[in-house]
């Protein structure tokens, strides 16, 4: 959904194996972390997608060892100390 929408666009249509796609994607790239993707329908009929991901008792990482820290729209790499405060 755009910023400012409450709802996606009145023809907007999910392919079927979207979330599949998703859900393994993530996967390849992370560890220690589940996503839940499912297929949402609005009251105007548009789709979009609603991603759970839920609370992981280990820190999650990507495949290469890296850490991120998601501050409002963007993704900063998070490193040394950082890990270990964060992660208590």
């Amino acid at each position: 959904m755009e910023d400012g929408q409450d709802l996606p666009p009145a023809g907007q249509q999910i392919p079927s194996d979207l979330p599949d796609t998703l859900r393994r994607k993530l996967a390849e790239r992370t560890v220690n972390l589940a996503v839940l993707p499912d297929v949402v329908t609005a009251p105007n009929g548009g789709q979009c997608i609603e991603l759970r991901i839920p609370r992981a008792m280990a820190v999650a990482s990507t495949t290469d060892g890296r850490y991120f820290l998601r501050v409002a729209d963007q993704s900063k790499p998070v490193t040394g100390d950082d890990v270990m405060r964060l992660a208590s």
